[in-house]
């Protein structure tokens, strides 16, 4: 059963691309220019915020394990402390860099809509 949903969803997949395609050949040049404009604010926002997302998420991840770790009924083997640091450090790591891409994503955002130019 769980092959055929998949042989499914891929043929789905090649048709809804099919139709995007016949569809941006049936518009004109100013709505394909519109299409285009679009389809590109979209993919400059997510090229930087699903970075940001992603490493907020395995961050969450690991604190959950951090937090299974802590509940667990049985005493911590040497494999479980081990996997203990490596969720701890990949936590910190994948936050604070999660958090540095947002950083740097904001002050280009607050660069193109408050140029030091326009202040007077």
């Amino acid at each position: 059963m769980g092959n055929i949903i998949e042989v499914l969803s891929t043929i789905n997949s090649f048709g809804w691309f099919f139709g995007f395609l016949v569809a941006c050949f049936a518009l004109n040049k100013e709505q394909r220019a519109e299409v285009k404009h679009f389809l590109k604010r979209i993919w400059t926002y997510s090229t930087k915020a699903i970075p940001v997302l992603l490493a907020l998420l395995t961050a969450a991840a690991n604190i959950w394990e951090i937090y299974l770790f802590g509940s667990a009924d049985s005493p911590p083997t040497r494999k479980d402390i081990l996997a203990l640091l490596l969720h701890c450090w990949n936590a910190t790591s994948y936050f604070f860099f999660g958090m540095v891409l947002f950083a740097f994503w904001m002050k280009e955002i607050i660069s193109k809509e408050y140029p030091v130019g326009s202040q007077t």
